[in-house]
């Protein structure tokens, strides 16, 4: 069954950071066609055939951010300071304290606790 649901492939596409429109050299808008679309999701190991698929897609980019609390690496510069993380939290952790861990670059460690209210 061919993809027809394209606000939901649209969605998609944003949700997994695919710009919906780009303007070239002469200020000329463009906007991908649907074949770039699904190839560019497939490339991205999240092939579409399908609204079903499409349904399923987007499940799993947003269950994403509740499989890690925080990104695995964040690079930020010295004179970025301060610098701002964000936390995917569950709603049974907000009465809990979080143990956290960070590791300079120089193999520096500095290590707490959060307690969230």
């Amino acid at each position: 069954m061919p993809v027809e649901d394209i606000n939901q492939l649209d969605h998609l596409c944003r949700r997994c950071g695919i710009s919906l429109e780009y303007y070239d050299i002469r200020g000329q808008r463009h906007e991908p066609c649907l074949a770039v679309k699904l190839s560019l999701l497939a490339a991205l190991q999240l092939p579409v055939d399908s609204d079903e698929d499409i349904r399923r897609n987007l499940e799993i980019v947003e269950s994403y951010q509740w499989q890690s609390m925080i990104a695995p690496v964040l690079v930020y510069r010295q004179q970025h300071q301060p610098a701002r993380l964000t936390l995917n939290l569950n709603a049974d952790q907000l009465d809990k304290a979080i143990a956290w861990q960070l590791r300079e670059e120089s193999g520096r460690i500095h290590q707490g606790q959060w307690q969230f209210h």
